[in-house]
């Protein structure tokens, strides 16, 4: 069963990428750009699903993000997540 917040006391579930500026000084545009584009298509109904795969389903947390990033377009077919 799935709750409904009929009073609006949930608030907002934005998932929003936290990187260091490390990381953006080490990869520059290229990180940034690929982080965009994850997080243009990652939607909470698809985090909630993909958790599901991992936690409830027991699958490996690599492989269900590599389906889900090659589902979207984002890495190509034969391509790993390291």
């Amino acid at each position: 069963m799935v709750l409904t917040d009929d009073r609006a006391l949930q608030p907002a579930e934005n998932i929003t990428p936290v990187v260091s500026r490390e990381a953006v000084a080490r990869f520059g545009t290229r990180l940034l750009t690929v982080l965009d584009a994850v997080s243009a298509r990652l939607t909470t109904d698809s985090l909630r699903a993909l958790d599901a795969q991992v936690e409830l389903a027991g699958h490996e947390p690599r492989p269900v993000a590599g389906d889900w990033l090659r589902a979207q377009g984002l890495m190509p077919g034969g391509g790993a997540v390291r």
